[in-house]
């Protein structure tokens, strides 16, 4: 699990700080690549659970690809995926601070798994995600996001497709962000600005 904040606009990425989240996560980001999951259960397909988690697992290990695993939400199927993780040997954090994430994030070559990050703080950093199953169903998506179902083999495509397309990895470069530059409190400061506070009524309006 994450602990959480907005992200800002500007982050401040430098060597110090990608070595000390380095040694933290054990992970060694000059033998690229390496990739960071994250997947939570879902509830309406909790009976699949372990079926599941084992097919994103497999795809790893079968690719021997350096990764981490980062622990997902307390939602009911969550411990048997936890346990699955723990028995993996995969190198993991059952919870890691926003800072350490958003440093191993920019610096992953890529996001696997079914986390609202896949769809969100990937993209904005540009970074490809792979989103496994049904969870994120309906949420804009950027062409990073790679749609699959849980199943290894398709897993495993869309890994090598972001290892060796470079064609793909150049769109995402150019990319824009679908939520925004970052300065909606500026666009929000500048419409208030705008308004007579004076020409407002007080009267609350009930419109349900």
């Amino acid at each position: 699990a994450l602990v959480w904040f907005t992200l800002p606009i500007s982050i401040r990425l430098n060597s110090i700080a990608i070595a000390l989240v380095a040694v933290a996560v054990l992970v060694n980001f000059f033998k690229k690549p390496f990739v960071i999951i994250m997947q939570h259960s879902v509830t309406s397909e909790i009976n699949q659970i372990e079926k599941h988690i084992h097919q994103t697992l497999d795809a790893i290990k079968e690719l021997n690809i350096q990764s981490i695993i980062i622990h997902g939400n307390a939602d009911a199927g969550s411990k048997k995926i936890s346990k699955l993780l723990k028995k993996s040997k995969i190198k993991q954090f059952e919870t890691i601070s926003f800072e350490k994430y958003i440093n191993l994030l920019k610096n992953a070559t890529a996001l696997v798994g079914n986390s609202s990050s896949g769809k969100m703080e990937a993209p904005f950093l540009k970074i490809p995600s792979i989103n496994i199953g049904t969870r994120q169903s309906g949420r804009p998506k950027t062409i990073s996001v790679i749609d699959v179902l849980y199943d290894k083999n398709e897993i495993k495509k869309a890994i090598h497709k972001i290892f060796e397309n470079k064609n793909f990895l150049r769109q995402i470069k150019k990319q824009k962000n679908i939520y925004g530059d970052g300065n909606s409190s500026k666009k929000i400061i500048k419409i208030l600005e705008t308004i007579d506070l004076d020409k407002i009524p007080i009267q609350k309006k009930l419109t349900y």
